[in-house]
């Protein structure tokens, strides 16, 4: 189960050195392109690891077998995974009910959605002082 704070680490931390790569002048011409892509890759796969946790432990709630302790289901979604969680939520109907779940996801979902359009801004403002050049 680490592997999913393995996935959601790596999307948190491009999340974090792209920006201050690219306010320090560090990245150059298709490196940028590179690490946004990377990075949105990670995002996508982190994302959909947590859903597959959400899925899992409804999947082993149902058969009354071991379940995913809902710290690691709360530290996944924070660590980037928020909108896997969100949809692992719906779709599987599962942790619906825990306001607890709903307020974490919810505002988790904001802020990856505010992060990513912050880090888009940064990209393409980037690629604009490239191309003025």
């Amino acid at each position: 189960m680490n592997k999913a704070a393995s996935f959601a680490d790596a999307a948190f931390i491009y999340g974090i050195m792209l920006p201050l790569l690219l306010r320090k002048g560090f990245v150059m011409d298709n490196t940028a392109l590179w690490l946004y892509g990377f990075m949105a890759f990670t995002v996508i796969i982190g994302n959909l690891y947590v859903w597959f946790l959400f899925y899992w432990d409804k999947r082993n709630a149902k058969k009354n077998e071991w379940r995913i302790p809902e710290w690691r289901l709360i530290r996944a979604t924070l660590l980037g995974g928020a909108i896997g969680a969100f949809f692992g939520m719906y779709i599987t109907r599962h942790k619906t009910q825990h306001l607890k779940f709903q307020i974490i996801v919810n505002m988790s979902v904001v802020w990856q959605l505010i992060l990513w359009s912050y880090l888009t801004y940064l990209y393409w403002q980037y690629v604009y002082m490239l191309s003025s050049y």
